[in-house]
């Protein structure tokens, strides 16, 4: 799903706005705007981006393309999550007693 200059135009702060025209000149796609978003640390916008996008897209005629493209945004930060290394005491299986009532 694409998002244009104009949709962010509309709703982000001039921030946000000089973000969205520096990384994604002519647009960019749903999906890779949050990871961007993510991947510049930038959590809060991405949040407030993800909620503009569920206000405005998950109506409609918009609504299909919406669900799909946000699929494939959270399919991205599930495989970014699982490629993290995480310490050894927080992995399930190593140094845990198993005991999951805890």
């Amino acid at each position: 799903m694409q998002i244009t200059k104009e949709q962010v135009q509309k709703l982000a702060c001039s921030d946000g706005f000089a973000w969205f025209k520096e990384k994604f000149p002519q647009g960019g796609d749903y999906a890779e705007i949050i990871q961007a978003l993510n991947a510049d640390k930038k959590y809060e916008w991405a949040r407030w981006g993800v909620s503009q996008a569920y206000k405005t897209f998950l109506q409609g005629e918009t609504k299909a393309e919406f669900i799909k493209a946000e699929t494939k945004a959270t399919d991205a930060m599930v495989v970014e999550l699982n490629s993290m290394e995480h310490p050894a005491d927080q992995v399930e299986g190593e140094n845990s007693s198993g005991d999951d009532a805890r």
